[in-house]
């Protein structure tokens, strides 16, 4: 390509046999240009379809339901022509087959089977084409690809006959009986007269007994010529969030539309989160670390690091160094679908406190999958378990005024405590909390029992901005609320050491309302002398501090080529890390950005603990938690590494 920078060529949805060979053909015949190669597998979240792409195809009115469109997956139709209790029984048994992982062809089907397998037995000699397998196969609902139909031929014409009789095609079907798809939930079709079905699929579908729909599909009617009843109705289940599309066509022509969408390339939208993890995953498993740094690093001029780089850093460095987190508000739905996400992409081991049963009913509320977690109930445990935590709090806290019984209700009524005295033990690496507690309640414990990193005189905190084209750390913003120079030196070293940590190259700024020896004044002057102080607690050469800085001249280079004298700068202009002079100016700060821009802002993420404990925000969202117990791993990895965990 001319005057394009090639980074590299993907050569995806290969079967698993083939990545390897492929990806080696394809490389040797790129290998004079220098062009990296990767081959992925197939995958088939990456074929699954948002009911928003099911909608679009068919011109559908939504009546109910919009915020789900984007987040459920359609994996099967059920057309529903039979009776209420006969559909929900059906969908209810299809449900615990797809649990169980198979599904069994029976007699009655063999017998369709070799019904359509004869319409295409044209020399009427028991054998089809294996070319018309692809064609079969689509006629009886399952799809394939064209390089599964290429592997097929190759496969099963061993003869060289270029045929399949039926029992071969019986037992290509059993290999390829299609395991449900992770994410993804069967979208029920019915026509408008049936509104017996809509009503009981949606009564049904708010029971924590009944498998999760991603939606009921109206045939043969309209907004309008739903009766207003049903329309009411609907409005006020909106909260459901079991979206309803109504359109026109009938039954037949609608199922047809929707199995025709297998020739169109899915759409990866931002907020399909199955197709999303898929690719990240599928890049992850497959690219090396020297494509990456190839691909930010092949040209001379000097990249930042971008949020989708920092992203796809953050969750490849988790997934390789696997850290154990325990999450101590096991009775919030939103830690509980977050555990669920964070367990199903490997990124984590997870211990989730809590009463077993109240998780577990919630999480399967909520649709989580948690049975690769630990639940573990405080209340539960053994006096032999509870009596550790009781010694070690004595131990700890003994000369504070800790008593035997106060430390045995501070075990039993506090997750915070507990799950701080389960990382003093080493039985776990992290811990995130705050989404229904105060950061007073989470960090109490953590400077009581965890304390400081050796040379860290305080626990402060950043923020990971992630804008478009670029990442920023932003520090202080949530705890320290006006630190002097010899805690904001503190402070600045401290957040330099962690930006670096998440691969972000540390270019400090320490921000005051003037820029160099432009003015004087209480702040500027505190700002000068902890820039001077900040020198002495740094010994990594590849770390830039420099100071007071106005914020513009920090990071865009013309404002900088004018504000900054004397000389050439390691940071001004290109500042990756900002440290505001209180909290004040912090908080507000990242707020402005964060509101003004819509970027994601991970944080408050904690700094200078011996091991990691983070707070979130009470109004979090569920991606909040996911991206925090993600940076936490780091954290925990990072700490083992500098070998400053607390000795037990």
């Amino acid at each position: 390509l001319k005057h394009v920078e090639v980074a590299g060529v993907v050569v995806s949805d290969l079967h698993r046999s083939h990545v390897d060979v492929i990806g080696d053909e394809v490389q040797a015949q790129l290998k004079e240009s220098k062009i990296d190669v990767i081959a992925t597998q197939i995958d088939n979240r990456l074929r699954v379809r948002t009911l928003r792409e099911v909608a679009n195809v068919l011109g559908a009115d939504v009546l109910t339901g919009h915020d789900a469109l984007d987040t459920h997956h359609v994996g099967r139709l059920v057309v529903a022509t039979m009776q209420v209790p006969d559909l929900l029984k059906y969908i209810l048994a299809k449900s615990v087959e797809e649990d169980g992982g198979h599904q069994k062809v029976t007699r009655n089907q063999i017998q369709e089977l070799k019904a359509e397998f004869k319409k295409f037995d044209k020399e009427h000699n028991g054998k089809i084409l294996l070319e018309e397998v692809g064609t079969l196969m689509r006629v009886i609902g399952r799809e394939m690809t064209d390089f599964e139909e290429q592997s097929v031929m190759a496969e099963l014409d061993k003869d060289g006959t270029g045929k399949i009789t039926f029992q071969e095609f019986l037992l290509l079907l059993s290999r390829r009986q299609e395991e449900p798809i992770p994410g993804s939930a069967p979208l029920v079709v019915t026509h408008i007269s049936r509104i017996d079905v809509l009503l009981s699929l949606l009564m049904a579908s708010r029971s924590q007994a009944f498998p999760k729909i991603a939606g009921v599909l109206l045939t043969g009617g309209s907004k309008e010529t739903l009766p207003e009843s049903v329309h009411a109705i609907l409005a006020g289940l909106d909260v459901v969030g079991t979206p309803v599309l109504i359109i026109p066509l009938d039954t037949f022509a609608a199922t047809q539309r929707i199995h025709g969408l297998h020739g169109l390339a899915p759409r990866l939208l931002p907020t399909a989160k199955v197709k999303l993890q898929a690719a990240q995953e599928l890049f992850s498993m497959f690219s090396s670390s020297d494509f990456m740094e190839r691909l930010v690093g092949g040209s001379s001029r000097r990249r930042d690091m971008t949020s989708h780089l920092f992203q796809h850093h953050i969750f490849l460095a988790a997934r390789r160094q696997k850290q154990r987190i325990v999450l101590p508000e096991g009775d919030d739905w939103r830690v509980l679908v977050a555990a669920g996400e964070l367990l199903a992409r490997d990124l984590c081991d997870l211990i989730i406190l809590g009463d077993r049963q109240r998780v577990l009913s919630l999480a399967k509320k909520y649709h989580a999958d948690l049975s690769k977690a630990t639940i573990l109930d405080v209340k539960g445990m053994s006096w032999v378990e509870k009596d550790v935590m009781v010694e070690t709090l004595l131990k700890l806290r003994g000369t504070k005024g800790m008593t035997r019984e106060k430390a045995l209700d501070i075990i039993d009524q506090d997750a915070n405590y507990f799950g701080t005295l389960m990382m003093y033990l080493h039985r776990a690496d992290g811990m995130v909390s705050g989404a229904c507690h105060t950061t007073a309640d989470t960090m109490r414990p953590a400077m009581q029992i965890i304390k400081t990193e050796p040379g860290a005189s305080l626990v402060s905190s950043v923020f990971f901005m992630l804008l478009p084209e670029r990442v920023y750390v932003f520090g202080d913003c949530a705890i320290n609320v006006d630190p002097s120079a010899e805690d904001l030196a503190q402070i600045a070293a401290s957040s330099a050491a962690t930006a670096k940590a998440f691969g972000i190259s540390p270019r400090v700024a320490m921000l005051s309302y003037a820029t160099g020896q432009s003015n004087t004044g209480p702040i500027v002057d505190k700002v000068r002398k902890a820039t001077e102080l900040v020198q002495d607690l740094i010994t990594d050469p590849e770390i830039a501090i420099e100071g007071p800085m106005q914020f513009d001249a920090a990071v865009d280079p013309e404002v900088a080529a004018v504000k900054v004298k004397g000389g050439a700068s390691k940071v001004a202009g290109q500042a990756t890390v900002v440290i505001f002079p209180d909290l004040n100016t912090g908080n507000n700060t990242y707020k402005a950005v964060q509101q003004s821009t819509r970027c994601v802002a991970i944080g408050p993420i904690m700094q200078g603990l011996r091991m990691p404990v983070n707070d979130l925000s009470r109004g979090c969202t569920v991606d909040d938690i996911v991206n925090t117990v993600v940076i936490t791993c780091i954290q925990a990895a990072t700490a083992k590494a500098r070998d400053v965990t607390p000795p037990q």
